[in-house]
C-alpha cells in the first residue's frame, strides 16, 4: 500500500445503515465534498476513490449514486461528463429556477426589463448597478443564459 493509500484510508469510515456509503471523515470543502492534499496537490476524496478502487477517470467526473457528496464507496461512484454531471444534479435536486429559486433577486418582469433596456443601448454596468446584480448576471439575462426559460 502507498503512503496515498494509507493516508485515504486513514479517513474512511463505512457506514453500517442501507445505503452501505464510505464516508469520508477528513477536510471537507464547502459542499462537503471530501478533500485530499498530496504535496500541495489538492483532490477530491471520491475521484481518489475511483481512481483507486476502478481506473484513473481522467478528464472526466466522478459522479455519485447515492447522492452523498463525502461517500467514497467506488460501487456509488459513475463517470460522466459535465453536462452529463449537472444533468445528474438537476435530477436529484429541487433545482428552482427564475421566481421558484428562494434566492431569486428579479421576477420575470425585472429580467424581461433588462432586455428591453440593453436593446435601448444601455449599458451593462448601468443595467449592473440599477438592478443591484453583477454585470454578469445582466450579461447572463440578455443572452438568454438566466431567465430564458419563462
Amino acid at each position: 500500500m502507498t503512503s496515498r493509500e494509507a493516508r485515504f484510508w486513514k479517513f474512511v469510515e463505512p457506514i453500517m445503515d442501507d445505503r452501505g456509503c464510505w464516508e469520508w471523515r477528513g477536510n471537507r470543502d464547502s459542499k462537503n465534498y471530501g478533500r485530499l492534499i498530496f504535496q500541495h496537490e489538492r483532490i477530491f476524496a471520491h475521484r481518489f476513490s475511483y481512481g483507486l478502487h476502478v481506473s484513473d477517470p481522467g478528464n472526466l467526473c466522478v459522479l455519485h449514486k447515492c447522492d452523498n457528496p463525502p461517500c467514497v464507496n467506488p460501487a456509488h461512484l459513475f463517470l460522466g461528463t459535465k453536462a452529463d454531471n449537472n444533468r445528474d444534479r438537476k435530477a436529484k435536486t429541487n433545482y428552482a429556477v427564475g421566481v421558484n429559486n428562494p434566492r431569486a433577486k428579479l421576477t420575470q418582469h425585472l429580467a424581461d426589463e433588462i432586455r428591453r433596456l440593453r436593446r435601448d443601448g444601455w449599458k451593462y454596468a448601468a443595467l449592473s448597478q440599477m438592478f443591484s446584480i453583477s454585470q454578469a448576471n445582466v450579461s447572463y439575462i440578455v443572452n438568454g443564459r438566466y431567465w430564458s426559460h419563462e
